[in-house]
């Protein structure tokens, strides 16, 4: 039911004022989604991948540029999104020859992990012709087979896990984490859910010294970065070799630093 110009230039006007380093989460959910669902959801990923590389845009209220209105980006039938940038945009701003990382997701099977392959290899097609050495982009917990594919077709590409591989039934997500190599891991929190297992009913175990919000009642638990160390401790244990769980995050911090800032090794 989204309006995927109007939802694709708010994203990208957010991007640009915060001075974002990535475009997401987005991706594909084909669980319970018809064609229309799906098609729409494919139009609003191009459109991301759009502000992922500058092609899509908040536009100018005609003042100054101090307060951009916001401006429909115009699908010209080829999933590129009319580019209305203002006169006040940000130095630095992202473009096809530097791109902003995209983090990806993918929900409903194969057809949901070969959608989200083919837009972002369209993506990186595109940058890769404006000139582009890097194509950055985080696939978030993603199937085994998905993680499978984007490692081999997108060298810049990395696979994240998250508290959800302290799971014991998540059987994919572990194997994921072991077959990953440490030089395109990263680690994610994806709050608020996938709470690591050893956190589950912490706030319930407080008692009367759990943290409550404002009606008095017990805060709802939520996943945290803090508890990324849960997951580096995981991985680390499902690797084995000698891999240790410092090893993790130091590896998993410098690839973030190269997808995010383009930091060097």
């Amino acid at each position: 039911e989204a309006d995927a110009a109007a939802t694709v230039a708010r994203v990208a006007r957010f991007a640009r004022e915060t001075r974002a380093v990535a475009i997401g989460i987005c991706g594909c959910d084909f669980r319970a989604a018809d064609e229309d669902a799906r098609r729409a959801q494919l139009e609003v990923l191009a459109g991301c991948a759009a502000a992922a590389r500058g092609e899509a845009d908040a536009g100018d209220a005609g003042d100054a540029g101090e307060n951009d209105a916001l401006a429909r980006g115009v699908d010209g039938g080829d999933g590129r999104f009319g580019v209305a940038r203002s006169r006040g945009a940000r130095d630095g701003a992202p473009s096809a020859a530097a791109p902003l990382a995209m983090l990806l997701v993918s929900h409903g099977g194969d057809d949901a992990d070969d959608a989200v392959v083919a837009a972002f290899a369209k993506h990186r097609d595109a940058c890769i012709a404006a000139g582009a050495s890097v194509v950055p982009a985080v696939f978030l917990d993603p199937s085994p087979r998905l993680a499978a594919a984007a490692l081999a077709a997108f060298p810049d590409a990395l696979v994240s896990v998250s508290g959800a591989v302290t799971h014991a039934k998540n059987v994919a997500l572990l194997e994921v984490a072991f077959d990953v190599p440490l030089d395109r891991i990263a680690l994610a929190s994806e709050a608020p859910g996938k709470i690591p297992t050893r956190l589950v009913g912490r706030l319930g175990r407080l008692g009367k010294s759990a943290p409550r919000n404002s009606k008095g009642t017990k805060t709802r638990e939520w996943s945290h970065p803090a508890s990324l160390a849960f997951a580096a401790e995981k991985v680390a244990e499902v690797k084995g070799r000698g891999v240790t769980a410092e090893d993790v995050v130091a590896a998993a911090a410098r690839n973030a630093r190269r997808a995010f800032l383009g930091a060097p090794e």
